[in-house]
């Protein structure tokens, strides 16, 4: 099974997205079949947390792993099929006891302060063999989040991220 073609990510709009076109793209290049995956941040709900892995799973066959870092989530999901590492992605270097093929950091970086970001880009390459892809909002749509169920990590600190996200590598 390909990526655009799995029911989860036509429910994305998969094929008529041209983010999620890219997304397999990207995916393709860093992905290989039975890698090992870390995902960044279980997100608040069992959709977020279940269907990025049964995607990977389903199209790659890899083992999944979570980094997260607000308590709430942990105690939601701990009795769920995927571990889940306590952790600040900005320390994943100092946190993680391996490597992973694959870090995934999904709808992530605006989530830290831009004087953080390269830093903690930095310290996912130490700790990735294959590559890391990471999304984030684009423009100021998503701008003004504020913290989500009480969880001062869901707060958008960057603004219009992605701009300034490739504005970091020029």
């Amino acid at each position: 099974m390909k990526f655009l073609e799995h029911d989860i990510v036509k429910g994305w709009d998969g094929e008529n997205n041209s983010g999620m076109v890219q997304i397999s793209e990207c995916l393709n290049d860093i992905m290989a079949p039975k890698c090992t995956v870390l995902l960044i941040g279980t997100g608040a709900t069992i959709e977020q947390y279940d269907d990025w892995p049964q995607v990977l799973q389903s199209v790659w066959g890899c083992s999944i792993t979570y980094l997260e870092i607000f308590e709430s989530y942990i105690e939601l999901f701990k009795d769920q099929k995927y571990p889940i590492i306590k952790g600040d992605v900005r320390e994943i270097d100092k946190i993680l006891e391996k490597s992973y093929d694959v870090i995934l950091w999904l709808q992530g970086p605006e989530h830290v302060s831009h004087e953080e970001l390269l830093p903690t880009l930095d310290a996912l390459f130490s700790v990735c063999n294959n590559g890391i892809m990471c999304t984030c909002p684009w423009g100021s749509f998503y701008d003004y989040q504020e913290d989500i169920n009480n969880n001062k990590y869901e707060i958008h600190i960057q603004k219009s991220t992605g701009i300034l996200i490739f504005e970091s590598f020029s």
